[in-house]
């Protein structure tokens, strides 16, 4: 999170309209939680989240991002490039690209609580009893 006012010389006050003002700049990352298994099952407390962003965005920039946004503390950021996986299209004889990506490991100073999966999913029951017990409990 930087502003304007926090680069001008300690001391000096930000101007007026007409020249420096206070303002916010976060950057547009886009930034994927990727949810662990365990989370899915039942709510627990992690220290180490992952996350799935692009390629340029740096170790310090989703420290800011995340601490700026967020309001958590970051400890240590852990990154990864992956190339994206070539596939073939069904229907021709052709073959595409996915697009590169950066995973990375966030270390966070306090356990965050992670419970269940995107809203309004629900866990598929194994078997078919299992399918009985869930419509006689609901």
């Amino acid at each position: 999170l930087v502003t304007l006012a926090s680069r001008r010389a300690a001391g000096e006050a930000a101007k007026s309209t007409k020249g420096w003002i206070n303002k916010v700049f976060f950057p547009n990352i886009p930034l994927r939680m990727l949810v662990p298994k365990e989370a899915l099952e039942s709510p627990k407390e992690f220290t180490q989240v992952a996350f799935k962003t692009q390629p340029s965005v740096s170790k310090i920039q989703l420290k800011l991002y995340l601490e700026a946004l967020y309001g958590v503390e970051v400890t240590n950021v852990n990154t990864k490039n992956f190339v994206g996986k070539k596939r073939r299209y069904r229907t021709r004889d052709a073959y595409y690209r996915e697009p590169d990506y950066k995973k990375a490991w966030v270390t966070l100073g306090e356990p965050v609580t992670l419970s269940g999966g995107p809203a309004g999913v629900k866990k598929k029951p194994a078997t078919q009893a299992g399918a009985k017990e869930q419509e006689a409990g609901a």
